[in-house]
């Protein structure tokens, strides 16, 4: 029956390490998650290995306090500022726990399992904090809409005639640098360190004097590579792990598109300079 029982606990655990936290509008990393909900058994094991004998008082309000205390978890998965409320009430049960294995546990190993109690709980509500904002980057995805903020940018730019080179009322297509200071895009798109992982060019075709007939742009990893493993997104931890890392961009694909609006993609097996000719024979993407 108690092997049974640990394992309905895990599954619950998991549940809300990584199943709940899925569906919430700010969710923590199931690290983070994992780490704050890991406070329970540590106060279980701490408690029992500091021999700390429960009153009659505690006894009577254990059924509604882990009711409370499990709505506080189930809260915490929601990563929003009732979750932060959340996880600063399993902070303080964490701190309390310590507290009480100090003042009625047996043995001097006492004040060291308090201790750890109390790290552990400041650990686990850091990571918590920490990964509500460590979700791994979805870099191709970044640099899709990049490209496509380009070609949007292009086309209001022609549309609203911001440059009309030879006067005859017909705009022409920009620069990046153009489209940066017509205020189209950020600043951000123009940097040697790009936008999201992604660095952008764009080609304007034909004479400006003579109505140029199109633009040419693509994006390009900077950081070539597969995506970061994601064994950082469940170990309980991780999220401390990550953000003394330095923060990379990597992906694999570089993404093309020109004045019909048609984008296009490939994996050139590194990141370099591509023509508009070259792409013409990519995939056009789907996504």
């Amino acid at each position: 029956m108690k092997k049974a029982t640990r394992r309905v606990f895990w599954v619950l655990w998991m549940v809300l390490a990584g199943a709940l936290p899925a569906y919430a509008n700010n969710p923590p990393q199931p690290d983070g998650m994992l780490s704050l909900i890991l406070i329970f058994p540590a106060v279980i094991l701490g408690s029992r290995l500091a021999k700390v004998e429960g009153t009659e008082d505690e006894t009577r309000w254990r059924i509604p306090r882990g009711i409370f205390l499990g709505l506080a978890a189930l809260v915490a998965a929601a990563g929003t500022e009732i979750g932060g409320i959340a996880m600063l009430i399993l902070l303080f049960y964490g701190i309390f726990s310590a507290g009480r294995a100090i003042r009625r546990g047996q043995g001097a190993r006492r004040f060291a399992i308090g201790a750890a109690l109390i790290l552990y709980s400041f650990f686990a509500c850091g990571d918590y904090l920490l990964s509500l904002n460590s979700w791994p980057p979805h870099t191709e995805t970044w640099g899709l809409s990049t490209l496509r903020n380009i070609a949007t940018a292009e086309t209001a730019f022609k549309t609203e005639k911001r440059l009309d080179a030879n006067k005859n009322g017909i705009g022409e297509y920009g620069s990046l640098q153009d489209l940066v200071r017509a205020l189209y895009l950020d600043e951000v798109y123009t940097r040697p360190q790009g936008r999201s992982g992604y660095r952008s060019t764009v080609v304007v075709t034909g004479n400006a004097a003579e109505d140029e007939k199109g633009f040419f742009a693509y994006t390009s990893p900077v950081d070539y590579g597969p995506a970061e493993s994601a064994v950082w997104q469940v170990i309980p931890g991780g999220s401390w792990v990550k953000a003394f890392r330095p923060q990379r961009y990597p992906a694999r694909r570089t993404f093309a598109v020109d004045e019909t609006g048609v984008v296009r993609e490939a994996d050139l097996g590194r990141s370099r300079p591509v023509s508009r000719e070259e792409t013409q024979n990519w995939n056009e993407s789907k996504r």
